[in-house]
């Protein structure tokens, strides 16, 4: 790598991080298609997922107390049962057309949660867990296939909750039990190595630095703020699936 091709995925890393801490997710949505522009898509996956997994176990210990667990257990479940096939899709399908699909369901998604429909229509995922096993399972293959399983189980948290705090918390929460799942099937797959592992701690201080910006960043802004900018990240994320599609 150049000195300038350092610094670029520095910073990229660093803006991931920045929007994680911030948001709750997003890490791998910002950093895989940027970081793909400067190595094959396999390395970028497994430079930024280590620290994508230390930030979320730290907003799920962070905000524990802000989660219900029992809204976790159906999507966590469903998840863990899609996750091999995404790691498997990975492999054998066609990434263009999983990424449109994506994309496709994320914008779908948040103009649903913009009417109130998804909300009205699950009327509480505790009685109707329908909403909750159909994110859990998208999340699952896109987490296995590229770790961006974040827009899914997003829009499930979006029409459960309107308290930033406990979204960041169940996020956190159940990115932690996903992507230790996640981390499990990369190792045994050969995608995070030792190597690997040593790359990371390289680009540790701009991911730091971002981190900490996030969460200064998050303190400072309202529950509609926080709806509205998460909002506009989905639509962002699905923009960069398509185009990289």
């Amino acid at each position: 790598m150049t000195v300038l091709e350092i610094m670029a995925v520095a910073s990229i890393l660093g803006l991931a991080a920045f929007t994680l801490n911030f948001a709750g997710f997003g890490n791998a949505l910002v950093a895989v298609p940027l970081l793909a522009l400067l190595m094959p898509i396999k390395a970028a996956v497994a430079l930024q997922f280590p620290f994508a997994l230390i930030l979320l176990i730290y907003n799920a210990w962070r905000w524990r107390g802000r989660v219900e667990l029992r809204r976790l257990v159906v999507p966590i479940i469903a998840a863990l049962i899609a996750l091999p096939l995404g790691f498997l899709a990975l492999e054998y399908l066609p990434a263009g057309v999983m990424k449109k699909a994506l994309a496709g369901f994320i914008v779908l998604a948040v103009l649903a949660l913009r009417l109130g429909l998804i909300r009205r229509l699950a009327q509480g995922p505790v009685q109707k867990p329908w909403l909750g096993a159909l994110c859990g399972l998208l999340s699952g293959v896109f987490q296995g296939a590229y770790t961006t399983g974040g827009p899914p189980v997003v829009v499930y948290v979006r029409a459960t909750t309107d308290d930033p705090a406990a979204a960041k918390g169940f996020l956190g929460a159940y990115f932690t039990v996903i992507g230790l799942a996640t981390a499990a099937m990369f190792g045994a797959g050969g995608l995070i190595t030792g190597p690997s592992l040593l790359t990371c701690l390289y680009f540790s201080p701009a991911v730091v630095i971002g981190a900490v910006l996030g969460a200064l960043a998050f303190r400072r802004l309202s529950s509609g703020g926080y709806r509205l900018v998460v909002d506009g990240l989905l639509i962002a994320a699905a923009v960069l699936l398509w185009l990289r599609s």
